[in-house]
């Protein structure tokens, strides 16, 4: 999915989610070790575009890692444990 939201007062935010449905954050191709974060709407990055959540910050600093994004917008804390066992 590639989207634009548009809100008046307010920079365009872009997102986009891979194949998996995670979304899709600066990659860090070179990377050793993968990290998947999970978490809700802070983890899966609430009003900022792709390239400035807080794993793509981190994906951009260090280059031994990659962080990837499996937050979940308005899902409870509870219900993360059904999505890593998918």
């Amino acid at each position: 999915m590639n989207l634009i939201i548009k809100k008046p007062g307010y920079k365009d935010i872009k997102l986009s989610t891979d194949l998996n449905g995670f979304r899709t954050s600066y990659p860090n191709s070179t990377a050793k070790f993968k990290i998947l974060t999970v978490g809700d709407s802070f983890t899966w990055g609430y009003h900022v575009s792709n390239n400035d959540t807080w794993q793509s910050c981190l994906n951009k600093r260090l280059k031994d890692f990659e962080f990837v994004n499996a937050g979940v917008f308005d899902l409870a804390l509870t219900k993360h444990l059904c999505v890593l066992k998918k």
